[in-house]
């Protein structure tokens, strides 16, 4: 909690500063200490790792700018703007049979938006309750799957939260 409360402070000061103040800030914002699994890491390793893992990529894509985000913004997004960040198409799911299950439409770049997910997971609910409650080792790849989507779901809106006492 309070690592979070000096991230928003460091944040604040800086995004009040000159151009080369926040360019400064970014990269102490960059290299904040986190303790992730039991290591301690840079913030801009924790965020490269978290995305991807839900992306299978560590940039994302701007549909609306056509630019690259590297995930250090995507992070700073997701914790500052989370209403912006579910509307991003970040979670990879290329299995078709997994995008069938969950009845989403299929897209090009294999790409949903958190929004989206949690509506397919709140109407299969019952379904991948079922299969998260099945032991790892007996689980279909595609049982896996769904239940891993699920699980990056509940990661993301955690992350997303995670300020949301302090500000």
């Amino acid at each position: 909690m309070r690592l979070l409360a000096i991230l928003i402070i460091l944040f604040s000061l800086y995004s009040q500063a000159s151009f080369a103040n926040v360019q400064q800030g970014y990269i102490a914002f960059e290299s904040i200490p986190i303790l992730h699994n039991g290591r301690v890491k840079p913030l801009d390793t924790f965020a490269k790792s978290t995305l991807l893992s839900i992306n299978g990529k560590s940039t994302i894509y701007d549909e609306a700018t056509n630019n690259k985000i590297n995930s250090t913004k995507w992070f700073i997004e997701l914790l500052f703007n989370p209403q912006n960040s579910y509307k991003r198409k970040i979670f990879n799911i290329a299995n078709p049979n997994i995008i069938n299950v969950l009845s989403l439409k299929t897209t090009k770049n294999h790409r949903y938006s958190f929004a989206v997910l949690t509506k397919a997971i709140k109407n299969n609910f019952t379904m991948i309750n079922e299969l998260a409650n099945i032991p790892n080792k007996q689980r279909s790849l595609e049982q896996q799957q769904i239940v891993d989507i699920y699980l990056k779901t509940i990661q993301y809106f955690q992350i997303s939260r995670s300020l949301s006492l302090l500000l």
